[in-house]
This record gives C-alpha cells, sequence and structure tokens, in this order.
C-alpha cells in the first residue's frame, strides 16, 4: 500500500502527522480534522493520519486484461492519487456545496446501497424530487462504456461530477459559489495543496478530486469473485450463469481469458454494456423521457438509456431509469413475461440476438420458477460486502446530535451512562451478543485524549485527570460507528 503525508488542519493548530504503520493505524484510527455548524448540526469531519490507498489498489487476476482496453475515453484511465481522492472523498460527501447546506453528493449515492439512491426519486436541497433514478456509481473506474447519465449525455467524468451541483433540482448553486465556500472553509486548504501542490482552490481542481475518488470505485471482491478464484461454483449459481449468458450478456457483457482464447463471459467483471445504450421494451410508450432521443432527436434512439453496472445490483434497488421496478424479482419477472414490443427494443432490432430465434415481436425469455431464481442467485452473487463497507470510501463527516448520549439516551444500540460523568461512564451495548471493539475521546482541538480498545458488550471509561469539558466520543462496535456527545463534570 502506497502511504502519503499531509498536513491535517486541526480546531485550533496545524500539525504534520507522523508516520505510522498499518498495526498502529488500526489502533488509533481517524483524527479529527475540524468541526464545524452544518445547516444546525455540530459536525465533525475525520481522515485518517496515513491517506487511505486509491491508487495501487490490488485487482484479481482474472481483471488483468482490463488494462488492454482502458484508454483516455474511460473514467478509470485517468490518474488516480491518494491525496487527489481523499480530496475528493471530502468534497463527495460536503454538504456545504448545496445551497442551503442540506445535501451533498453523497445524499443520492449511499455507498451502503452500492452508491445508488433506495428511493424511486431523490430529493434535492429543497426537497423537489428528480425525474429518474439515481444511478449506480459504483464500477465507474471500471466502464468501457464512458457515457455517464441515462441518456449518455456526458463522457468527461471530471466535468459531469460538477454538474449536480449547477442542477436546480439537487443542489443548486454555481460554480463560482461552490469555489467560495470550498475556500472559506479552513479544512481545505491543505487537502488541496496535498493534492495539487498549492492550495489553490478552482472548480477544474475540484472536478479532478472527485473525479479521481469516484473513478477509484472498483468492484472486485464479489461472491462471484471468491467463487471464480476457488473454483466453487454451487449448481444453482452455474445455471444463473448459463441463463445470464444465454439471455442478458448482449447489453450486460464482457470478455476475459479463458484457457488462452477470448471468450465472452459475461460473469466477469463490469457488466456495462460494450455496445452503448438500450431499448429494453420498458414500455411501448415512453412519454416525455425518451431517454437518448431527447438528447439526438433521433426516433431510432427513443426509449434507450444507458446499461448500468450490475455489480451490488441486489443493494441498488428500484431499478430501471424510472425506478419503476422495486425488487430484483420484479425485474426478472419483467424480462421473462412483460417486454414491450417497442420498435426500437434490442430484442427486436438488434442482430446479435438473432442466434437465439426469439419469437417476434419479443415479450420475455418465458422463464419457469426454477430458472428464475437460479438467475436471482446469479445476481446475489455480484455483491461486494467488503466494497460498501470500506471506510476509505465512507462519509467523513459525522452529526454529532446535541442530545445523543446524553441522560443516557442510546444511540446505534448503544448507551453512555452516566452522561455527564464524574469519575467514569460505562458505554453498554443492548445485545449482549454485540461487541464493542474500540473507544476514543477527543478534546475540543482534535486531540485524542483517550483511546482503548475493548472486546465486550460493556466498557467502562475511567475519567482520570481529564478536565472538565465538552468531548466526542467515538464507539466501534458490531453496530458500526457511532459519535456521541461526552460531558465531563
Amino acid at each position: 500500500m502506497k502511504k502519503f503525508l499531509y498536513p491535517l488542519v486541526l480546531m485550533l493548530a496545524v500539525g504534520l502527522v507522523s508516520t505510522t504503520t498499518d498495526e498502529q493505524r488500526t489502533a488509533t484510527g481517524d483524527r479529527v480534522v475540524a468541526t464545524m455548524k452544518m445547516n444546525g448540526d455540530e459536525v465533525v469531519l475525520e481522515l485518517p493520519e496515513v491517506l487511505d490507498n486509491y491508487s495501487d489498489v490490488d485487482i484479481p487476476d482474472h481483471y488483468s486484461f482490463y488494462e488492454e482496453f482502458a484508454s483516455p475515453s474511460n473514467p478509470g484511465a485517468s490518474e488516480i492519487t491518494d491525496a487527489g481522492a481523499t480530496l475528493g472523498r471530502v468534497l463527495f460527501y460536503d454538504r456545504n456545496l448545496s445551497q442551503n447546506r442540506t445535501v451533498s453528493c453523497g445524499s443520492c449515492h449511499q455507498q451502503s446501497k452500492g452508491f445508488a439512491d433506495p428511493v424511486q426519486f431523490s430529493e434535492g436541497f429543497d426537497g423537489v424530487k428528480g425525474n429518474r433514478n439515481a444511478l449506480s456509481i459504483a464500477d465507474i473506474g471500471f466502464a468501457f462504456y464512458p457515457a455517464l447519465f441515462w441518456d449518455d449525455r456526458e463522457v468527461d467524468l471530471e466535468h459531469m461530477v460538477l454538474l449536480p451541483l449547477l442542477d436546480g433540482k439537487e443542489m443548486g448553486i454555481t460554480l463560482e459559489e461552490a469555489v467560495e465556500r470550498v475556500e472559506e472553509s479552513d479544512y481545505y486548504p491543505d487537502l488541496f495543496a496535498a493534492a495539487f501542490g498549492d492550495s489553490e482552490v478552482t472548480s477544474e481542481r475540484m472536478g479532478s478530486a472527485m473525479a479521481q475518488f469516484i473513478a477509484s470505485f472498483k468492484v472486485v471482491n464479489t461472491e462471484l469473485d471468491r467463487v471464480i478464484l476457488e473454483n466453487d461454483w454451487t449448481p444453482e449459481l452455474e445455471a444463473g450463469r448459463e441463463l445470464f449468458k444465454s439471455h442478458c450478456f448482449s447489453c450486460h457483457s464482457t470478455v476475459v481469458p479463458e484457457e488462452g482464447a477470448i471468450d465472452f463471459v459475461p460473469s466477469l467483471p463490469f457488466f456495462n454494456s460494450l455496445i452503448g445504450p438500450h431499448n429494453t421494451g420498458l414500455y411501448l410508450e415512453y412519454g416525455e423521457d425518451q431517454g437518448v432521443g431527447n438528447e439526438t432527436g433521433s426516433p431510432t434512439d427513443n426509449g434507450k438509456f444507458k446499461t448500468p453496472s450490475l455489480k451490488n445490483v441486489a443493494l441498488t434497488g428500484p431499478y430501471m431509469h424510472d425506478g419503476s421496478l422495486e425488487t430484483l424479482e420484479d425485474v426478472i419477472d419483467f424480462y421473462s413475461d412483460e417486454v414491450q414490443p417497442h420498435p426500437n427494443s434490442t430484442f427486436n432490432s438488434q442482430p446479435y440476438y438473432s442466434p437465439l430465434d426469439l419469437p417476434q415481436p419479443f415479450v420475455g425469455f418465458d422463464l419457469d420458477d426454477v430458472e428464475k431464481a437460479n438467475l436471482l442467485v446469479f445476481l446475489e452473487s455480484l455483491t461486494d460486502e467488503e466494497f460498501i463497507t470500506d471506510p476509505k470510501f465512507s462519509d467523513p463527516f459525522r452529526v454529532v446530535e446535541s442530545g445523543v448520549g446524553v441522560n443516557d439516551a442510546e444511540a446505534n444500540g448503544l448507551s453512555v451512562f452516566p452522561n455527564p460523568m464524574s469519575v467514569a461512564t460505562t458505554v453498554q451495548s443492548e445485545d449482549p451478543q454485540d461487541k464493542i471493539y474500540t473507544i476514543r475521546i477527543i478534546d475540543s482541538a482534535g486531540k485524542v485524549v483517550v483511546d482503548q480498545l475493548a472486546d465486550a458488550s460493556t466498557y467502562t471509561i475511567e475519567r482520570g485527570s481529564l478536565p472538565s469539558g465538552i468531548y466526542l466520543m467515538k464507539i466501534w462496535s458490531d453496530n458500526g460507528i457511532s459519535s456521541e456527545k461526552l460531558i465531563i463534570e
């Protein structure tokens, strides 16, 4: 892993971070870079003492052919630096970049949902909903097909990441306002200097940093990846793979070397289309939203939309450009029995489906219940649990609710009592089976004053010589990370 050091801005001081080992970092974790008010919330920005590795990620051998296809038009071909992606992570999650400081890019692209949104239409800064489902942006760094919106209107990732800021329904500010807000924030100068050599803020640098962060999204540790590496196919998964190859590969395809030959194996790795957008017969009439047709004005493009990656597809519902299919079962049922014979439908108009001798007009693959179940098993194997929980892709801004943890209130399945404390305080999990791993107390200057490892459902912290005041308590447990306000009398 490459490690780069950069200055961290603390509330009251600026200092250089010393080198730590991976083992030391596990014990010490993130540091508070800044505290602030954000739309009425008390928020802390936490970043690792040693930069996370975004630029030199281990890729399994069965992805090695990707390098042969990478080109400047491929978003993942852009140079990624650890400092640049770290800056991009902060920008991606910074709610200060929306008009009323309430939403960020991460509001509509949630890590736990494969960087998609679990609602049909996302709400912007003033509560107005969009008219398309938020696309998953996971695996953008591995996309052969570089179009970045449902209607294929943008191929430049560095430009694309700035467009939501300007959208009146999404974040609703200008580039000038975005630059000004970044310039006035005390936590950005050192991040820009680390990424670009000096602290100058420009919209181009903001776009570059966010693009580096997003281009580092490479989903390569799915259950399917494990199965391939270990050659551990179950009958259901293998049957689902064969169904996928024979029915779905023309829209979600790629190639991998297999025993010295290049073979179409849509199980790897990206599930992006190699050949562009598709009309999948979702509707016979698409109404006002004709997808690519709205952009090109060509009737032959009506109803065509970007073919998204299927990595983490079990998490990214609802599905289709309008979020009209709620579950994967709904999607499978649609392709089995409900395809509409639109004249631009890929199934009716594209020659690569002719070997299947599909009946025309095509209305579905007519799958039986066993085939549907096997196909579902295959699609669910595309989930990468490591990716959706990796801290380096997570929101670095932590909201500290004023009432959380105070007066024995419970949060995240944890209770902190007594709070305020005078001599000691106890952290306890509601479920005795859930373990607490680390407890850290941070003072108002951002200094870690208590850092203790634990391995129990109940743990007591002694006050020791800590002076009276308000502290931030961070608790790592089976339930996740909890940020609590701790008062010492």
